[in-house]
């Protein structure tokens, strides 16, 4: 089992109303919604936790926090980066609130020689480490939704070539069942008739010369010059003045 975070933390101010005002500025300064506001509890939601304050009850209203007693000990939130901690302590001067202690000595992250800078290791690829598996998440599913769109162009194509071939190979199919009964019935005749129709088609354009070679009596003349347009022979000129 690994638990998914810090679901939320509840505070029990010894004076509510002013810890209210206060945690109204600071908790939407630093990215938590307000969900909750009432005149016994102030909770807020964000950065995959929450956080809440409650009024005490009458006997305890007034007491004082003490750090080393048995509970709480202290609440940490953790920053992105430096930048954010500077600007987060120009806020809290903004509101006139009072910085007690700024330093790690005897309190988590350790400080001494060595230690520190491999807690801070540890953090950062532990960061590292989800920021990866999220690009990875991410990766994978653009790529997944290109494998498909791909997998479907290609389905498609290959099934409109499929259809294509296959009415093409049935069309001359019929064409050849069709030829069979007119070959069989006059080969010659047929077979003279293709070529004829084979020839026409491969000399479609061309200018076509015909020899008789069988009546040599007779000759037959073509007029092959191309022909002036009568409009162009009858033109009336006339002199500019």
């Amino acid at each position: 089992m690994e638990v998914n975070g810090i679901a939320h933390v509840f505070l029990t101010a010894s004076n509510f109303e002013r810890s209210r005002e206060f945690y109204r500025k600071l908790l939407p300064f630093l990215g938590l919604k307000p969900v909750i506001d009432t005149d016994t509890t102030y909770y807020c939601v964000g950065g995959r936790t929450a956080v809440g304050i409650s009024a005490p009850a009458p006997e305890h209203a007034g007491s004082a926090f003490e750090q080393n007693r048995v509970g709480l000990h202290h609440l940490c939130f953790r920053a992105r980066e430096r930048a954010d901690i500077d600007e987060l302590f120009g806020f809290l001067c903004s509101l006139g609130a009072k910085i007690i202690f700024v330093g790690l000595q005897d309190i988590h992250p350790p400080t001494a020689g060595e230690v520190a800078a491999t807690y801070e290791k540890v953090v950062g690829a532990q960061q590292t480490k989800l920021a990866k598996i999220l690009d990875a998440e991410a990766a994978a599913i653009r790529l997944s939704a290109v494998s498909d769109a791909q997998a479907f162009t290609v389905t498609n194509v290959a099934d409109a070539k499929r259809v294509q071939l296959v009415t093409s190979k049935l069309a001359q199919a019929a064409l050849f069942t069709n030829q069979i009964p007119a070959f069989e019935a006059a080969p010659s005749v047929y077979r003279q008739r293709l070529y004829l129709q084979s020839f026409a088609a491969a000399t479609k354009g061309a200018r076509k010369y015909v020899l008789l070679v069988t009546n040599t009596q007779d000759v037959v003349i073509f007029n092959l010059e191309d022909r002036i347009r009568d409009d162009l022979l009858n033109l009336s000129v006339t002199n500019s003045p």
